[in-house]
């Protein structure tokens, strides 16, 4: 679901040039940009604010921003506007069945400890068992989110994961988020998704999500 090290970059930016000839840790005096991290990213990705003096029309693509790690080109690299994209979205799937019994009061602490560290960020909550349900749709009203993370869902058979993940999928389809991640509670496998896990993971690519997994004990 990958899960790998592969570094994700979301650049937000206020302005466009054609090519950014600068690293991540800052800009050359004459280069008229200034690159901050933004810390809105889950480990291991990292995200970044690049504020540029001289604006264009066109606004900026992948295609104008390079970005290395150890002189290895970064992979699935985002680039969103800050004046048109809302930023970035969690869902938090959290696994809701039998087996959770004696660990989903973990399980929600660490969301809620997930939560309180992103405030204002859009967020999600969808808990499965023998079906997703979606508990939360994306929203930023921090009282709505206290209250669905301030108890355990009640628990039930079965352990529809990559059905989960599809649903969570749709959550971020059509929303104005720049960039968008899943955080994964469970303490197992997928057990009797009608949905396979190639297609599962076609539709996160499909919308350049990223799966973030937490075991639960």
């Amino acid at each position: 679901m990958r899960l790998g090290r592969a570094t994700y970059v979301a650049a937000l930016l206020t302005a466009a040039v054609a090519t950014l000839g600068v690293s991540a840790a800052g800009a050359a005096p004459d280069t008229g940009v200034q690159i901050v991290e933004a810390g809105t990213a889950l480990f291991p990705d990292r995200s970044y604010v690049v504020t540029l003096d001289s604006p264009r029309e066109a606004a900026l693509s992948t295609e104008d921003v390079k970005v290395t790690e150890d002189g290895t080109p970064v992979k699935n690299l985002a680039v969103l506007s800050s004046a048109s994209a809302e930023g970035i979205g969690t869902v938090l799937l959290i696994d809701s069945s039998n087996s959770m019994k004696g660990s989903i009061d973990n399980a929600m602490v660490a969301a809620r400890a997930f939560a309180a560290r992103n405030p204002g960020q859009p967020l999600s909550v969808v808990f499965f068992n023998a079906k997703p349900t979606v508990a939360l749709p994306l929203t930023t009203e921090r009282a709505r989110v206290t209250a669905i993370l301030a108890k355990a869902p009640k628990l039930a058979e079965g352990t529809r994961m990559f059905d989960a993940l599809v649903a969570a999928v749709a959550q971020v389809r059509g929303s104005a988020l720049g960039a968008a991640r899943i955080v994964l509670l469970s303490d197992g496998d997928d057990v009797g998704s009608v949905t396979a896990l190639d297609s599962a993971l076609a539709q996160l690519d499909g919308e350049r999500i990223r799966v973030f997994t937490v075991g639960i004990e």
